[in-house]
């Protein structure tokens, strides 16, 4: 799950790391230092339509 995108909250966030309780360090696309931890039940995977 590492390095994947995700909606959190309606926003885009990257995952930088996925723990085995199952909570994920995401952080913001655009602010480098907006870094959050949540469970992973709380996150939506992005798929980006082509």
């Amino acid at each position: 799950m590492k390095n994947k995108i995700v909606l959190y909250q309606g926003k885009k966030y990257k995952v930088l790391y996925h723990y085995s309780s199952d909570y994920c360090e995401i952080q913001e696309e655009n602010f480098r230092f907006n870094i959050q931890l949540v469970h992973k039940s709380e996150l939506t995977m992005f798929e980006e339509k082509v």
